[in-house]
């Protein structure tokens, strides 16, 4: 499948547009390592939690005490508090960066859990007053540099957009890929990839009513 310039083909994303402005950006700007906060009531108990990303670590605090922390040993670079298994619960969604392939336990067939630091995607549910992970992904074949959750073809499910990177390339802006997953009730399918391209800075919007995939792009 190929996308025309300015526009995300295929069946599903047949009215979803790519807007591309053309700039230059490094890699502390272009994907910075963010403070980023958040209110929300996922437990659903009328006491909003306040969700703080700082130095790597989220921290989740219900009336100021501290009701989880992510481990010491992951670097998240991003989350999004948003329904991405579209079962009606609003989960926290992770870009989690970690040593080895898998937790402690691994599948039978794999001899040796690969320790190099790579991308996962995590997902958590905050569910009276327990935060549990709901699914964890192993090393991601290409990181994520960038990621949304959206319904970008208005059938009121909603699919995770990202920005598909490389391992090897230091410049985060260059050679990677527009990529849309849907949950498939035990894990992300594979929906749509654009062309390779220079894509940073990811969101979704809606405009006139309709969903769109906003990207900037070089």
């Amino acid at each position: 499948m190929r996308a025309k310039p300015g526009l995300l083909a295929g069946a599903i994303l047949a009215a979803i547009v790519l807007n591309i402005v053309f700039l230059s950006r490094s890699l502390k700007t272009a994907f910075p390592n963010p403070l980023k906060r958040e209110l929300a009531d996922l437990d659903n108990n009328t006491f909003p939690e306040t969700y703080v990303l700082k130095n790597g670590r989220l921290s989740i605090r219900e009336n100021s005490k501290l009701v989880w922390q992510s481990a010491s040993d992951w670097r998240i670079d991003n989350f999004i508090l948003a329904d991405s298994t579209n079962d009606g619960i609003v989960d926290i969604n992770l870009s989690v960066w970690k040593a080895g392939n898998f937790g402690s336990s691994k599948p039978f067939w794999i001899k040796e859990n690969d320790q190099s630091v790579k991308n996962h995607f995590f997902i958590f549910n905050f569910k009276n007053g327990v935060v549990s992970p709901i699914w964890q992904s192993s090393n991601l074949e290409s990181p994520n540099q960038a990621l949304a959750v959206g319904d970008i073809d208005d059938d009121n499910r909603n699919e995770l957009v990202v920005i598909e990177g490389s391992y090897a390339k230091k410049d985060v802006c260059k050679e990677n890929f527009v990529a849309v997953w849907r949950w498939n009730g035990w894990g992300f399918s594979n929906e749509w990839r654009s062309e390779k391209g220079n894509f940073c800075s990811l969101k979704i919007e809606k405009v006139e009513g309709r969903s769109y995939i906003m990207v900037e792009s070089f």
